[in-house]
C-alpha cells in the first residue's frame, strides 16, 4: 500500500524541475541545513545534559527554538528571507561551537 501511494506522489511531481541547476542546488541545501539542524537539535541536547551537566531548563532556553519562533515569523517580514536564514545558522554554529569548546574543556579537565 506504501508503495502504491509513494508512487502515486511521484507521478504528480514535477521532476522536470530537478534539471534547472539553481533549483536542484537549492533543494540540496535546504535538505542539508534540515538535516544538520535536526541531527543538532537531537544531539545537543543529550550533550548539553550528560557531558555539561546542564539541567533541562538551561537546556531548554539555549535551545529555545519555540520562544524564537515568533520572533524570526515577526522578523521574516522586515527582514529578507535569506539573510534570516544565514543569521539563524551563523547563532546556531555559535551555540554548537561554544558548547562543543565548554564540553572539550569539560572532558580534558577531568
Amino acid at each position: 500500500m506504501l508503495a502504491i501511494v509513494g508512487w502515486l506522489f511521484v507521478q504528480r511531481l514535477p521532476v522536470d524541475l530537478l534539471r534547472i541547476p539553481l533549483f536542484s542546488l537549492s533543494i540540496c541545501a535546504s535538505v542539508c541545513s534540515f538535516c544538520a539542524q535536526m541531527l543538532t537539535m537531537v544531539s545537543l541536547r543529550f550533550f548539553l545534559q550528560n557531558v555539561l551537566g546542564r539541567d533541562e531548563v538551561a537546556t531548554c532556553l539555549l535551545l529555545a527554538t519555540i520562544v524564537l519562533a515568533p520572533i524570526a515569523g515577526q522578523l521574516i517580514e522586515h527582514v529578507h528571507a535569506g539573510l534570516l536564514g544565514r543569521l539563524g545558522r551563523v547563532v546556531r554554529g555559535g551555540i554548537v561551537s561554544s558548547s562543543a569548546a565548554a564540553g572539550a574543556a569539560a572532558l580534558f579537565s577531568q
